[in-house]
This record gives structure tokens, C-alpha cells and sequence, in this order.
């Protein structure tokens, strides 16, 4: 362990906007140091292994990532795009959206024309509408990559699509209440909620897989790995199991970063990649106005999931090289308030790529919606790799019940799912709040509202001149949404336009 303590940029978090920030500054010249509380780097790019069979954490796929769309050249500039194991989705359908006491499958395709076409198979009078739809997607990713070309602000992002309601859009352009559905089918991704939800994050996730969707082979760890190396090689530290416990204010500045384990890192700059509440809840030795806390900490938390991760016998399940969204009720908007009593009344399916490719699918990973409430009881328990400690059997005896549930749901859209599985584990909102530090294990960070745009952007530059965040909390969630962020989190620490030098343009 090296012995000088002073960095130019201290980063708390290994998520994947801290090793973009990490690496990127690095490569500016600037003395990196990563500090992360887990055994694995990476956030939502961590893996685990259950029965010899490898599964994501939080990667299921990815968009933007053919040659010259804008995340592709984003990854290009770090390195990932030559290192990545990656398998394009189905072009006809990389999600399908499907009803109960509905046989059909309805498709969303990749690339413009295409997704329309699809589409119009199943609405033929509704063409012009869906084109209609695909244009305004476009209109606003555009917008959204041009805005950020031209300015570091955060102004850059206050468009008007922050403050149209997504739901009303849609309902906008069709009549067709079962086409409405099927446009905003994939809404979990994002934890949309009907009346709430603004167009500008709807457009830009699902604009992205629009363009092209992928898998990553083998899971997401990759990039972790990679991004670790890269700062390594920059001159940068890591330092895995140093969770982050205080932030230490002198002159209004954070001049210290203080471990749970009692190591001191002297620090210009610091990032916080973890809820920007969080972080101001570590500040030791400054004041902050109480209004600027309760403006970041009383923002409502997105829905959060139960997860249950699925090995499969070999040769039984077919390998699907597309993703499956389910409803057991109408109004995809309103499914994250779901009755317990009727719970699982949605679930996605995302099976796993594995290498070398086979016919059969090896694993998948189940998500159903689950409400932090569900498992309050168990909230003073914590439990992880590094730190582990069981939650008791009432809590596993709740997990097997939820489990055996949501197979049952899947097997009814998929006849033989029950019996192809060799084993099965879970999942819960404890789980994503412990490993991830978020709070209530909040999938997507804070609940996005069109109604007021600001409450939950958060702006990069905190209240403290050289305390930075970064991740989903600021922006947007998913691969686009935090990697677009730690652009343009480093163009604020730096005060310039980053996001063209790596975008171009």
C-alpha cells in the first residue's frame, strides 16, 4: 500500500462514472485515487457466481454501441470497444412486449425504419404514429448530445422534453390503447410511473437500443476491469474494502477523505460516485444550508426489484437473443404499484450471453418490481461479501416464497421454464441497497418528474467549490445515462467542454 496519501482527485466509489472520472482525469495528468468499500470494482458492473454459472449484476445490455453512434465513440475513447465480449440482440425484436390472455408478441426493432415496419405489421393504421414516435425519440437524443457538445452547464440539459410528461406524449400521438402500452412496454428499465415520468428520459433510453442493442458475453465486469487497468497504467490507485466515512471540511473545501478503517486521504478535488445525500451526510466540519440538503434528500427514491437468478439444466431452455417484458394487468405506467396480493403482476426476462455462444441458455436473470416495504423488517441487517452477516430464516423463507412465485408467472409464458432450472437464487431491495449503497435499494436513484425537472437532476458541482458527484444520481441511470455524467461531472471539475473532446464534434 503506498504511503503518500495525496491525491489530486480522491473518487469514493468504483461505480462505472467513478472509473470513467477516474480514468479520464488520470489520463489529464491528474493524481488519481479510487476508494471502494466492496471486494469487486465496478458498482453495477459487479458479478457473482452461483452454481459455477456467472451473473450480472446490473448489465443486461446496452445501446449505442455500432460503429459511430455516440456511445460507441464514447467507448472508444476509453479503450472499452476493443476489449469488449459483446453480442448484438435480435435486430427484429431486442425486446419483446407481451400480455396476459394476449398470444401475441409484440416487437420493438432495431434501427428506425425497422422498429416502424415491425410495428406496423401489427398496428397497420397506426404507421404514421409510430413514425411520429421514432422522430421525437431521435429529435430529443440529438438535442441532448448537441447540448452537451456546446456547453458544460448544467442548463445544457433543461430542455423542454424535461418537462413534457412522457405518458401524455404517447397517448398523444395514438388513440389505440394497446399500441400506447406496447410503446412504453419497456418502462421498468427506467422505473417509469405513469403522470410523472418526463419525455427526455424515456426518449433518450429507449432511443438508444432503438439504434442498437447489445449483450455483454461473459457480464459487465469487463469494463471495470478494463477502466481499473487504464487508471493503473495512469499513474492512478484503487484500493478495494476502504468504505468511505468521512469527509473532512476546512475553509469551506473537503481537504480529507477519511476510511471506515481509519486511513486518511489527502485530496484537491473529490468525487462522490454514491447518493449525493450520502455523501453530504459524511461532511464533517462544514455547514451547508439545511434548504440544499432537504432539496437533494427529499426527492422520492425509484422503485427497487426482487431478482431471481436462474441456471438452467443443459439443453433444456432455449437461448433467446432478445428480452422479455410481461404484463399481468393493463397500464404498463401504473405497474410499479402492484397489490402484494398480486405480485408479480409484471416480470422481465434477460437471459445471458455466455461465450463460446450455444443454442441453449445456460442462465437468466428474472426482475420483478418490489417495493423497499416488503422487506423493512429486515432493514437493520446488513450483508455482504466483505461484510457478511445473515438476515435470519424468516427473511430466506420470504426469498424462497417470492422465488417460487415468480417462476410460476414465468412458466405460464413460458410452458417448461419451471422444470428446465438446475437451481435458483435471489434478490432483494436489501440486497442493491448493501452492495450498491443506495438508499432502499432504489434501482434508478431518484424518481424523475416532469412536473419539476430540478428536484432530481442534480446538479455535478455541489455546495462545498471541490466536492463533485457523479453517477445515477445526476443525470440519468444505465450505461448512457452514467457515462454521459461522468463527462460531465469531469467537465465541471475541470470548468471546460469535455464531453466534445471525447464525443467529437
Amino acid at each position: 500500500m503506498e504511503d503518500d496519501r495525496t491525491y489530486d482527485v480522491v473518487i469514493a466509489g468504483s461505480g462505472l462514472g467513478g472509473l470513467l472520472c477516474g480514468y479520464y482525469l488520470a489520463g489529464r495528468g491528474m493524481k488519481v485515487c479510487v476508494l471502494e468499500k466492496n471486494v469487486q470494482y465496478g458498482g453495477c458492473l459487479q458479478v457473482f457466481s452461483r452454481d459455477k454459472t456467472l451473473f450480472d449484476t446490473g448489465v443486461h445490455y446496452i445501446g449505442e454501441l455500432d460503429e459511430g453512434e455516440p456511445l460507441h465513440r464514447i467507448f472508444s475513447y476509453f479503450g472499452l470497444m476493443e476489449h469488449l465480449k459483446l453480442e448484438r440482440l435480435d435486430t427484429d425484436a431486442f425486446d419483446v412486449i407481451s400480455f396476459d390472455g394476449d398470444p401475441r408478441e409484440y416487437p420493438l426493432a432495431q434501427g428506425r425504419e425497422h422498429f416502424v415496419n415491425r410495428l406496423a405489421e401489427f398496428f397497420p393504421e397506426e404507421r404514421v404514429s409510430i413514425q411520429r414516435y421514432v422522430d421525437v425519440l431521435k429529435e430529443v437524443s440529438d438535442s441532448f448530445y448537441a447540448n452537451q457538445l456546446r456547453e458544460t452547464s448544467w442548463e445544457a440539459l433543461n430542455t423542454e422534453a424535461m418537462r413534457t410528461d412522457a405518458q401524455a406524449f404517447i397517448a398523444s400521438l395514438t388513440s389505440n390503447i394497446k399500441l400506447r402500452e406496447v410503446l412504453a412496454g419497456n418502462i421498468p428499465l427506467y422505473g417509469g410511473l405513469g403522470g410523472v415520468t418526463p419525455l427526455h428520459q424515456h426518449a433518450l433510453i429507449v432511443n438508444s437500443y432503438l439504434q442498437s442493442a447489445w449483450r455483454c458475453v461473459d457480464g459487465g465486469a469487463q469494463m471495470a476491469k478494463h477502466l481499473a487497468a487504464g487508471i493503473r497504467s495512469r499513474g492512478g490507485a484503487l484500493f478495494r474494502r476502504k468504505e468511505v466515512s468521512e469527509l473532512q471540511v476546512e475553509n469551506g473545501v473537503v481537504r480529507r477523505v477519511q476510511t471506515a478503517d481509519g486511513d486518511v486521504f489527502e485530496a484537491k478535488y473529490v468525487i462522490a460516485n454514491f447518493a449525493p445525500e450520502k455523501a453530504l451526510a459524511l461532511l464533517r466540519g462544514g455547514a451547508l444550508r439545511a434548504s440544499y440538503r432537504r432539496r437533494i434528500a427529499d426527492v422520492p427514491e425509484t422503485t427497487s426489484f426482487f431478482a431471481l437468478y436462474v441456471v438452467f439444466k443443459p439443453g433444456t431452455f432455449p437461448y433467446l437473443t432478445r428480452n422479455y417484458y410481461h404484463y399481468s394487468r393493463p397500464d404498463v405506467w401504473s405497474a410499479v404499484n402492484y397489490h402484494k396480493a398480486q405480485w408479480p403482476d409484471s416480470w422481465l426476462l434477460y437471459p445471458a450471453a455466455v461465450s463460446p455462444a450455444q443454442p441453449h441458455a445456460v442462465a437468466a436473470t428474472v426482475l420483478a418490481y418490489m417495493h423497499y416495504d416488503e422487506v423493512r423488517q429486515w432493514e437493520d441487517s446488513f450483508n455482504t461479501t466483505a461484510q457478511p452477516s445473515g438476515r435470519g430464516d424468516d427473511y430466506e423463507n420470504f426469498k424462497h416464497q417470492r422465488g417460487l412465485r415468480l417462476i410460476n408467472a414465468v412458466n405460464e409464458r413460458f410452458p417448461g421454464f419451471k422444470h428446465a432450472i438446475q437451481s435458483w437464487h435471489t434478490a432483494t431491495p436489501l440486497t442493491l441497497r448493501d452492495y450498491l449503497n443506495v438508499p432502499r435499494g432504489a434501482a434508478y436513484g431518484k424518481l424523475k418528474d416532469y412536473r419539476q425537472p430540478h428536484r432530481a437532476f442534480v446538479s455535478p458541482q455541489s455546495k462545498i467549490p471541490n466536492l463533485f458527484f457523479t453517477g445515477q444520481y445526476v443525470h440519468l441511470h444505465g450505461i448512457k445515462g452514467v457515462t454521459t455524467t461522468a463527462l460531465l461531472t469531469c467537465g465541471m471539475l475541470l470548468n471546460e467542454p469535455v464531453f466534445a473532446e471525447v464525443v467529437g464534434g
